[in-house]
This record gives structure tokens, sequence and C-alpha cells, in this order.
């Protein structure tokens, strides 16, 4: 008789991806670290493990869906928190060379953690406030993630000079964006960007709607 699939590794395959018996364990990993940091430092209010596979890893890695996660990106991950949505794309796709951000000392302490443990490699945390980060710098980064931290305008405010020319933003939102949209389309122009594209995000087995919001650099 076939072994059951856990939730995790059927809702990969769910979004057309699959997760090998290698990183299924790195997975596996992550999800115990997570929960035993939770009982010490806030990471998440989910603290059973088919919860946390969803809500958070699927979650994370449903931008897959999207076709903008391609290898050897440049990524920033604005407002980490425990690692989402960057880490586990990192665990599925290791090209990526990606940078955590969180302004919190304890959850960048985690995040350090975890990258030692898995043996990630191009993988760093800064650890400051986002509109402090890399003041004055060139661009760097292909693309820019944000999962439910602040608002879409605040987040480009702070890291618009951030994005490479041709590079975009990713913004994982839980609720009905078009309003917030319509109000910052100005602001978006003046920063050199546009909403390029929203649509709907697949998460399995999560019965909430998901939606991906692509912000295009145009140029000033």
């Amino acid at each position: 008789m076939a072994e059951k699939k856990g939730i995790l590794i059927e809702g990969a395959e769910a979004l057309g991806l699959t997760i090998g018996v290698r990183k299924e364990a790195l997975f596996d990993i992550y999800i115990r670290e997570l929960m035993d940091w939770s009982h010490r430092i806030n990471l998440t209010g989910h603290r059973n493990r088919d919860e946390i596979a969803v809500y958070h890893f699927l979650d994370s890695l449903s931008l897959f869906q999207t076709g903008r996660i391609t290898p050897g990106l440049s990524v920033l991950d604005v407002g980490s928190g425990a690692g989402f949505p960057g880490l586990p794309l990192k665990i599925l796709e290791p090209t990526l060379q990606l940078v955590f951000l969180d302004s919190s000392e304890k959850r960048s302490a985690f995040l350090r953690f975890m990258i030692r443990t898995l043996s990630l490699e191009r993988a760093e945390v800064a650890t400051i406030r986002a509109e402090e980060y890399r003041k004055g710098e060139e661009p760097s980064f292909d693309r820019i993630l944000c999962r439910a931290v602040a608002s879409i305008e605040k987040v480009c405010y702070w890291t618009a000079h951030l994005l490479r020319e041709d590079g975009i933003y990713l913004f994982q939102k839980s609720r009905n964006v078009k309003e917030e949209l319509r109000r910052i389309e100005k602001s978006l122009q003046r920063l050199g960007l546009r909403v390029g594209e929203v649509s709907s995000l697949n998460v399995p087995f999560l019965h909430h709607t998901r939606n991906v919001v692509v912000v295009e650099k145009i140029g000033q």
C-alpha cells in the first residue's frame, strides 16, 4: 500500500511543483525549528504542522504560479518575519540570491539560524527598517517580495530605488486590492512604477482568497 502523502507534498504537486526527499527533509527541519522558536518569540500564530504547511509554506510557494520566480534572480524579501515567502522559495529554487529584510533582531536571529541550519548559500539577513536599507545605492534586485506587510504604497516608496529597471514587485494580499490600487496609482507613477497585473493565487487547502499584485518598474 502506497504511503499517504503529506499536505506539503500533495499541495506542492497541485501547484505543479516537485519536492524531492532532500528538500522535504529541509522543510521538515524548518517546520520543527519554527514551532520550537515560536514558544520563545512571536514568529507565527499557527502551531500545528499542517497549518504551517498550508498558511506559510504552500502560500509562499504559490508565487511560482506567476511564472515570475525563475532561477538565478536577485530577490529582496521585505518584512520577512519567519522567512515568508522567501525561505520556502529558496529551498525549492536554491539558485535565488536572497536578502531577508526585517527590523526585528529576534526574527533576524531565527532567519540566520535557519540559513546556517539548512546550509543555504547566497542568502543573507539585513536587520534594518525597509526605509533605511541601502539608501543611495544602485538598483540591485530583480524581484522585491512582500507578504502582507504594510501598504503597497509604503513598501514601494521605501524600496523603489533598489529595483532594477526591468524588475518587479510581487505583493501577496488576502483581500480585494482594487480600491487600494486606485488610490495609489499616481503615487506609483511618481516613483516610476505601475501595476502590471492583479491575479488570484490558488493555494491548495487554503479556503481564503489570495491575490498577487505585480508592480513593474517603468523608469522616471
